[in-house]
């Protein structure tokens, strides 16, 4: 009778542990199908391991024993790994020392993955102390699965505005959740106050409202509109250094994000890139050359080939079509040269036909001439002259401007591969505050380096001058990331980044950053420049200065001639004499 008791007990027993290990597998079998997870991440197998039957699962499955001594901790990586599901086996409540540690590790860019904890105890006295711990660590899509003799349990919670703990009646409602956590209920995102236009702008308008703008400003206060969240402005406590201020402030999750791009060199989490920002030099515009200089300009070396080629063509068909009564060769070089320059002359005297036609295309070839080189002269007293431009990035060795930067940025360009050592031994180091006035304002003393995104809002202020004050290089020397840096384990930083591809793939984002440099000219930081006026007097007495020289020289050369011919005449009278 004892055997047959005993023999009950056991299967009994075993016909528990086969419905809870059952009910477990099924759970996690439906989970890993609702979320479409490639890999499972399994931690403390051994414990209750008899209550899950990992064999039926259709995919890999990893298992992790992080207090085992041998054990060494490795971080998922999102190309392999994204679609992973994390289950955790708990040996204590609420949570074992070794997986604390663990799992901010393994999950350190994967925080938004779906993590399952499995416990036999009922979580009333000790769930919100975990709550509070995911949420701190950013594990936001958290469900805790509590079993017992075979009954299983669904829990979880929602962080917005306050903690509340969730009691799931079925699978489906964990599921469902990620819908709720689009609505923040007010939950305040943290930022700092500082402006750094055209990104960030906080100015104080005409009636006396303290404004803030700026295009990633823009984003996301976009992205907290959309999610039923408010934004709260938080101070720089080192004022002497902003961007270490900012970077320690963000580190210990003081704020939750920074409306400034990414730097390269900074080891803090960011949102998603989405595209290389390029770091360019702009250089003043070339300055305009002497107005005098514009009456040679139009003489190219095809225009001077083109003169020279007719005048000596006119010159010998004249001497050659004279025949036998041919007269002195600088009667027809002087003929070829009024047709060629198109002014009057002597009455011509044709004794054939042949000197008609070549009267006919010198007079031709003169009037095309002539007005190429009007045309030419017209068309740069228009658009004006300029001394040779800064094209390229080896040009700036040449330029005779120093490289104004801040000292935040020596180390960085010391370091720039694509800036010629001659740039680089003639940078001037200033404060932010000093290199933003005189950026700004476009200062043509020095020559500047800035992000493409800051450099067209500072660019836009001049187009609609006639000639520009400054303009890029474009070659860029240095990248940085279109990301923007945001607290380490944000919540919502998956939320985030899909809001971030959206817009910029449809256009808003290069929207927004256009709008913003209408922004920064209602604050009064930038200011559209205009030409001062239409000059009354298009020409002054500086642009005739060649065309004296060219008469004086003329003039000279003709007394000089004058002057030989007259001394050849004198000897020559003498000798006839004799």
């Amino acid at each position: 009778m004892l055997r047959i008791l005993f023999l009950i007990m056991l299967l009994s027993i075993s016909t528990q542990q086969n419905s809870s290990s059952s009910g477990l597998t099924h759970v996690l079998q439906q989970l890993n199908a609702e979320l479409k997870t490639t890999l499972n991440i399994v931690i403390n197998i051994d414990h209750l391991n008899h209550y899950i039957n990992y064999e039926l699962f259709k995919m890999p499955v990893v298992h992790i024993q992080p207090s085992m001594e041998s054990f060494r901790p490795f971080r998922l990586v999102e190309s392999f790994t994204k679609n992973s599901l994390i289950v955790v086996n708990m040996r204590e409540t609420p949570l074992e020392a070794a997986v604390k540690n663990l799992l901010p590790y393994l999950l350190k860019e994967l925080h938004e993955l779906h993590i399952v904890f499995i416990t036999e105890e009922h979580p009333n006295s000790w769930q919100e102390e975990l709550y509070r711990y995911c949420f701190q660590e950013g594990f936001i899509n958290t469900l805790l699965i509590h079993f017992h003799n075979g009954i299983t349990s669904f829990y979880s919670y929602f962080p917005y505005p306050e903690m509340h703990i969730l009691k799931l009646p079925k699978l489906e409602d964990y599921i469902n959740r990620r819908h709720l956590l689009k609505n923040f209920h007010h939950n305040p995102f943290r930022t700092f106050v500082e402006s750094v236009e055209p990104r960030k702008i906080q100015y104080v308008n005409r009636k006396g409202q303290t404004v803030h703008a700026g295009y990633i400003y823009n984003i996301f206060l976009e992205f907290i509109k959309r999610h039923n969240a408010t934004l709260e402005f938080m101070p720089i406590k080192d004022s002497d250094n902003l961007v270490r201020g900012a970077i320690s402030m963000l580190q210990m999750k003081e704020y939750d994000f920074a409306c400034y791009p990414k730097e390269l060199e900074w080891t803090i989490p960011s949102t998603e890139t989405l595209y290389l920002l390029k770091d360019y030099v702009i250089v003043p515009h070339a300055r305009p050359i002497a107005s005098y200089l514009y009456f040679g300009r139009p003489f190219t070396w095809t225009l001077w080939l083109a003169v020279i080629s007719t005048v000596v063509y006119g010159m010998l068909m004249l001497y050659a079509s004279n025949g036998s009564d041919r007269s002195e060769i600088g009667l027809h070089l002087l003929n070829s040269l009024c047709h060629i320059l198109f002014i009057s002359q002597a009455r011509l005297r044709a004794f054939n036909w042949q000197q008609w036609t070549i009267h006919i295309i010198m007079i031709i070839s003169g009037f095309v001439l002539t007005n190429l080189y009007l045309a030419m002269l017209s068309s740069i007293l228009t658009s004006g002259l300029f001394e040779p431009q800064l094209n390229t990035i080896q040009d700036l060795k040449h330029s005779p401007y120093r490289l104004l930067v801040d000292y935040y940025y020596i180390d960085y360009l010391k370091q720039a591969v694509g800036l010629p050592v001659e740039v680089k031994n003639r940078m001037t180091y200033d404060d932010s505050f000093a290199l933003g006035a005189a950026r700004t304002g476009l200062n043509s003393s020095f020559m500047y380096t800035v992000y493409e995104d800051r450099m067209e809002g500072i660019l836009y202020q001049q187009h609609l001058l006639k000639v520009p004050r400054f303009r890029k290089i474009p070659e860029s020397f240095m990248d940085g990331l279109m990301a923007f840096p945001v607290a380490p384990s944000l919540p919502y930083l998956n939320m985030l980044n899909a809001y971030l591809r959206r817009i910029f793939e449809c256009g808003i984002f290069v929207k927004m950053k256009s709008d913003s440099w209408m922004d920064t000219i209602e604050s009064g930081i930038y200011k559209l420049m205009r030409n001062e006026g239409i000059e009354r007097k298009p020409f002054d007495l500086e642009f005739y200065y060649l065309a004296f020289a060219l008469w004086a020289i003329g003039l000279v050369l003709a007394c000089l001639i004058f002057a030989m011919e007259i001394q050849m005449w004198r000897t020559r009278i003498p000798m006839q004499m004799h």
